[in-house]
């Protein structure tokens, strides 16, 4: 049928933008001391628009992916941009509206309490290393 080619063409698409991100990402990390953050946006991007067009009953694992690109990217740009959660700000909000049927305690949704306990573990250690860790900052625990 004709929806079935156009997502078939839409999931190509989608792979092909992937892959040439990831192909990107490679080549300058091997070739350049400081990584971009273009690349890494565009597979947020990519894992964002997935979440929004999945069938319900097939979102559970596009969220998770979407929370692990999230992760990736903070991990990579958290300690060295101060842009870096504003960046994600957007799919920290898909995260949240569309994670909601997988709940953890507290109704929170699961991959949305990974991405707290994630944050919360790279704010903690970059506050740490930057020698301010004897001031003010949230107690470990």
């Amino acid at each position: 049928s004709s929806k079935e080619h156009h997502a078939s063409m839409n999931d190509e698409g989608w792979k092909r933008c992937q892959s040439f991100a990831e192909q990107v990402i490679s080549t300058v990390e091997s070739s350049q001391k400081y990584a971009l953050r273009g690349p890494y946006l565009i597979l947020l991007e990519l894992a964002s628009v997935k979440v929004r067009q999945a069938s319900p009953d097939g979102k559970e694992g596009l969220v998770t992916s979407l929370r692990n690109e999230i992760c990736r990217y903070g991990n990579k740009f958290g300690p060295l941009a101060s842009c870096c959660f504003a960046d994600v700000r957007s799919y920290l909000r898909v995260l949240v509206e569309e994670g909601s049927s997988s709940s953890g305690p507290s109704d929170i949704p699961k991959d949305v309490l990974h991405v707290l306990q994630w944050a919360k573990e790279l704010w903690t250690s970059s506050y740490q290393s930057n020698g301010a860790a004897d001031g003010g900052g949230p107690s470990e625990g």
